[in-house]
């Protein structure tokens, strides 16, 4: 797919750090960028990051959005640009609007989102061109599934891409959709139906992530309404199938599974639940990340099954686990595994000064569930950009050297919002 590209010169505006912050756990890493935090300024328009992922060599890269265009953006470890990136760090690309990136092992950016009416992926050298090697035609046409929501986009171990989210279309199974690439950008015709490479899954709501497991097994979530009651109240949804698309039957025997949230209030809407992530343990439980509850009574929400498909009564006893972050509108938007099996979850809570303007939001879990006081002295912490405390997380990456890179929106002015991106200690 041909992407059309504008440079444009990345405006970075700087904050003062805390005096005494520690290294510690929790902590804003002040050796990135002087505070820990990084900002991006592209104009008028409103920008925000919708995810993240780190280099092997220790670079950032960030994919995010500026008006109706889509951004990469690369950062040195020491949160500058990185030059050697389109020569500024910094990339506009108007052909395609995202919504998830992956790398691949020789260092290309895959990004998946919409173009010509229809899902599209397109890909792009490290150095910030455009890949040439990568077919005109990775798109999947609008007509032929009405598509809705990117969730995410994930790599199986020869290269092929596997793209998940909603359509509107009402088909037999659901509406949850999963398309499959060949490695050179064309539809892989041999995954699942006859056309395009798609298959839909049986979830009547939405698709928000997407995981591939080492085996090339392919992990979904969404949220679901089980049996459409008359309080519509939604669980948390995960499906899983074989590399050649088709359901997992081992996976609680027909390749799927959900787990519901109890009510903290009298409100019918309080036990509903929505993922927005998920994440792999190196055991092969499956971790989501997301929220319970609606507007300003949700709270972050997490959940935990084995790698059969089972509901882990191991994690916080019952397989669930809810915290509320502020007392109003808290809502985790992606989760990372530590090498020692702690949770990281990032997101945002309303700010602690009584307004529902969020802040970026972090908690820790140890494996069984339990918060992880160690993590900046409660398991909890805040970033603040600025004063108008608007500020949105919505993904998270881990370093090699353990540091947690947080990238979402945050707010400086009235006017518009930047892409923010912030450093902090995780061990």
């Amino acid at each position: 797919m041909r992407v059309a590209l504008v440079s444009s010169v990345a405006g970075f505006a700087l904050l003062a750090l805390s005096p005494g912050a520690l290294a510690a756990a929790g902590a804003l890493d002040s050796t990135f960028d002087g505070d820990g935090r990084v900002t991006l300024d592209l104009g008028s328009s409103d920008e925000g990051a919708v995810d993240i992922a780190v280099q092997p060599d220790g670079k950032i890269v960030v994919l995010g959005t500026t008006g109706t265009s889509g951004v990469l953006a690369r950062y040195n470890s020491t949160g500058a640009p990185d030059t050697t990136f389109d020569s500024d760090g910094v990339l506009v690309f108007s052909s395609i609007y995202p919504s998830a990136l992956a790398l691949q092992p020789d260092g290309k950016i895959v990004v998946a989102g919409f173009a010509g009416g229809g899902w599209a992926v397109a890909r792009f050298e490290g150095d910030g061109a455009v890949d040439s090697t990568f077919d005109t035609t990775g798109w999947i046409p609008e007509d032929y599934f009405d598509p809705s929501d990117i969730a995410g986009v994930a790599l199986q171990s020869d290269g092929r891409i596997v793209v998940a989210g909603s359509t509107g279309a009402e088909h037999e199974l659901g509406n949850g959709m999963i398309v499959r690439f060949h490695n050179d950008g064309t539809p892989d015709e041999t995954f699942g139906g006859p056309r395009f490479g798609f298959r839909t899954w049986p979830i009547p709501s939405g698709t928000t992530g997407v995981a591939v497991q080492p085996n090339d097994k392919i992990v979904v979530v969404g949220w679901t309404i089980p049996g459409y009651d008359a309080d519509q109240t939604e669980a948390m949804a995960v499906a899983r199938y074989l590399p050649d698309g088709k359901p997992d039957s081992s996976f609680d025997g027909d390749g799927r599974a959900r787990i519901m949230f109890g009510r903290r209030n009298v409100s019918v809407y309080s036990a509903s639940a929505r993922p927005f992530d998920v994440a792999l343990q190196a055991d092969g439980k499956i971790v989501l990340a997301g929220h319970a509850g609606y507007d300003s009574d949700s709270d972050f929400a997490l959940a935990r099954f084995t790698s059969r498909g089972n509901i882990d009564t191991t994690f916080s006893d019952d397989g669930k686990r809810r915290m509320d972050f502020s007392g109003r509108e808290d809502e985790a938007q992606a989760v990372v595994i530590q090498p020692n099996g702690r949770i990281v979850v990032a997101g945002f809570a309303a700010s602690s000064e009584g307004s529902d303007e969020p802040d970026f939001a972090l908690a820790r879990y140890w494996p069984n569930g339990d918060l992880d006081r160690s993590f900046s002295g409660n398991g909890k912490q805040r970033v603040r950009f600025g004063s108008n405390d608007q500020d949105s997380a919505f993904a998270v990456a881990r370093q090699a050297d353990g540091k947690l890179v947080v990238a979402g929106q945050a707010t400086l002015a009235t006017s518009a919002s930047d892409l923010g991106l912030a450093r902090l200690f995780g061990s």
